[in-house]
């Protein structure tokens, strides 16, 4: 009951993740909901980390929070779709956004991250998904030097291995959190 009180807790005091789908800000906050508690609730954090270390043995728990997983990550999703169509599959690209997030959150926790840090992160990268290496390539061919061309060019092939490393990363923690440790 204390799990789902603190999962209800965490939808109230974050509102703006409740929003229209095709607002910028409800990604936002999807995303980024828990570094402020993470820079500045370190002890309301450990108690989230902690029904994460009780949900290795208790299935009740465990299933709550991965529910509420699947439920943040339908919502990215629905936020994608919405605002980037361009997106193939905003399912897949939601969750290595969530899981991105999920680890920008826990080196803000650690103090290894600032929050600054860890919001510019989530910014970065759906500037990323959102295009925006491409609109700066756009206007580098318009309004260009070779210099500023290039400068555009290396931003954008940034980027991209920035979207690979991301989506690999994905792919890693899932299959950690399936059990699959390589020999």
């Amino acid at each position: 009951a204390s799990a789902e009180l603190m999962l209800r807790g965490a939808a109230d005091h974050h509102s703006e993740a409740l929003g229209p789908r095709d607002d910028p800000t409800t990604l936002k906050s999807l995303l980024m909901h828990a570094f402020g508690p993470a820079a500045s609730s370190r002890t309301g954090m450990a108690v989230y980390y902690s029904y994460v270390a009780a949900a290795v043995s208790d299935p009740w728990i465990a299933d709550l929070l991965a529910e509420a997983k699947k439920g943040l990550v339908d919502a990215v999703a629905a936020c994608l779709a919405a605002q980037c169509p361009q997106v193939a599959d905003p399912g897949s690209v939601a969750w290595e956004l969530v899981l991105l997030s999920d680890g920008a959150a826990q080196a803000v926790f650690l103090g290894a991250l600032t929050e600054g840090n860890g919001r510019a992160l989530i910014e970065a990268a759906l500037g990323i998904i959102g295009g925006l290496s491409v609109i700066l390539l756009y206007l580098a061919f318009a309004f260009a030097d070779v210099y500023t061309v290039a400068m555009i060019g290396l931003a954008f092939v940034i980027g991209a291995t920035i979207m690979i490393l991301l989506h690999e990363t994905g792919h890693a923690v899932m299959g950690a959190l399936l059990g699959y440790h390589p020999q």
